[in-house]
């Protein structure tokens, strides 16, 4: 198996254990530059399975539902205008 493919097999482990990791964490893991780990995480969003986020990612379910559990103000506003 090639070295990319490893690392991208460990990024989907740290992920599966953490939920949420960093460029910066992932690349002092895996003793790769960080630039290399945003071309992965790049490679890995565009297959479905993790979600890019400010400064690291999470897997693409975790984000996913973690989206849908917060709170939406658009949906709110008008919930109770009648009373």
């Amino acid at each position: 198996m090639s070295k990319k493919n490893n690392r991208l097999k460990e990024i989907i482990n740290l992920l599966n254990q953490k939920g949420k990791v960093t460029v910066k964490e992932l690349a002092d893991n895996l003793t790769v530059t960080e630039m290399t780990i945003r071309r992965d995480l790049h490679n890995l969003e565009d297959e479905g399975i993790i979600r890019k986020i400010h400064g690291g990612a999470v897997l693409y379910n975790s984000y996913r539902k973690n989206r849908n559990n917060k709170y939406v103000f658009e949906k709110e506003i008008g919930k109770y205008v009648k009373e």
